[in-house]
């Protein structure tokens, strides 16, 4: 299997992708016993991915369909489906029984792309003449925003996310994002206490797609133009 990828070729299918019918972000209230109307399933990236969703629920009122992915429940992010379930479960009695807030991501992510979860940080952090964001350093080319510089202390809300130098920042909230400018604005009108950015990496999509070909032992020339 041999893979080819040009530069302009990647910038042009991911504005496609994330720009034409970006993934939106829902915040749900669910109540009751989740096991009993929806189902989670793993992600082929860790993900917690909704595979049943009772059309009569609390859940399909709020527009969750079958393919949407639980980011957070109640707060807290969530790591695949077992771990998923456990805080829908454990939020749920904790409440008995009561409102229980998800943030769920509904649309086509595809591979390369992954959300990151900070936390909501004071505005005034946010200086509008700076490409700096609480220590990540941004650059600006052809409307698509990537990361420059990731931050070195550990007190940045970004600090400790895995981000890459050329990451894209494709949504913030949702918002799809084509300068520093409105990076910053989609940062100050996000709500909760969870903000949701989905990013973009070239090499993570590449891992995903070569991974079925690594399992069953094949021969792999890959060439990066």
């Amino acid at each position: 299997v041999i893979l080819f990828y040009h530069s302009s070729e990647i910038n042009t299918n991911m504005r496609v992708s994330w720009r034409q019918n970006p993934p939106t972000i829902i915040r749900a209230k669910f109540e009751g016993d989740p096991k009993k109307y929806i189902r989670v399933e793993q992600g082929e990236d860790g993900s917690a991915v909704i595979s049943f969703v009772d059309k009569q629920s609390i859940a399909a009122k709020f527009g969750v369909t079958v393919g949407c992915e639980i980011l957070a429940v109640n707060g807290q992010k969530v790591y695949g489906a077992s771990d998923c379930l456990r805080k829908l479960v454990s939020c749920t009695k904790a409440s008995n029984g009561g409102k229980v807030d998800v943030m769920i991501s509904k649309g086509h992510r595809g591979k390369g792309y992954k959300y990151i979860l900070i936390e909501k940080f004071d505005n005034n952090m946010i200086d509008p003449s700076s490409d700096v964001i609480d220590g990540l350093t941004l650059e600006e080319t052809n409307d698509v925003v990537k990361i420059r510089r990731t931050p070195h202390v550990s007190s940045s809300n970004f600090h400790g996310h895995r981000l890459n130098e050329g990451d894209v920042i494709c949504t913030i909230s949702g918002i799809p994002i084509n300068s520093i400018v409105w990076a910053k604005v989609a940062l100050k009108v996000a709500s909760g206490p969870l903000i949701p950015i989905l990013t973009f990496n070239i090499w993570r999509k590449v891992k995903l797609m070569l991974l079925p070909f690594i399992r069953k032992g094949k021969k792999l020339s890959i060439f990066d133009g």
